[in-house]
């Protein structure tokens, strides 16, 4: 559990409300803090499920320097990074749709059809040739 508080910021030039969102552990103490940018009026609960979603969207970037190399880059200028994040965010929403695909409505994984490798074991008995 945590308490979380929103304090205003002063905004000279952006528009809509600029504010710091602290959120203190009640376990340990421990602060924690963000820089919000929101339209004025927005509620304390909107921007503690905003940024609850942080931990998701890193999971997806760790994710996807594990399985894609989103990190391993080596270009100098700005557009050959950009086509390479481009790409590598690309191929891990390729990879993610492929993924849940492959997962039944029952949340097991998808078997190869069984019987089908049956057959063909057998098909392939019959014409093997002893020595």
């Amino acid at each position: 559990m945590s308490e979380w508080v929103n304090i205003e910021l002063l905004s000279w030039q952006i528009p809509g409300q600029r504010s710091l969102l602290l959120r203190r552990s009640l376990a340990d103490g421990k602060l924690a803090y963000y820089v919000c940018y929101s339209p004025r009026g927005t509620a304390l609960e909107q921007l503690v499920r905003v940024a609850g979603t942080r931990w998701t969207i890193e999971e997806c970037f760790e994710a996807a320097k594990g399985e894609v190399g989103l990190d391993q880059y080596e270009v100098r200028s700005w557009h050959g990074w950009y086509r390479h994040v481009t790409l590598a965010m690309t191929a891990h929403a390729c990879l993610a749709n492929l993924s849940a695909h492959a997962i039944d409505d029952s949340g097991v994984k998808k078997k190869p059809d069984s019987q089908s490798m049956l057959q063909w074991k057998e098909d392939r008995a019959q014409y093997s040739v002893s020595p």
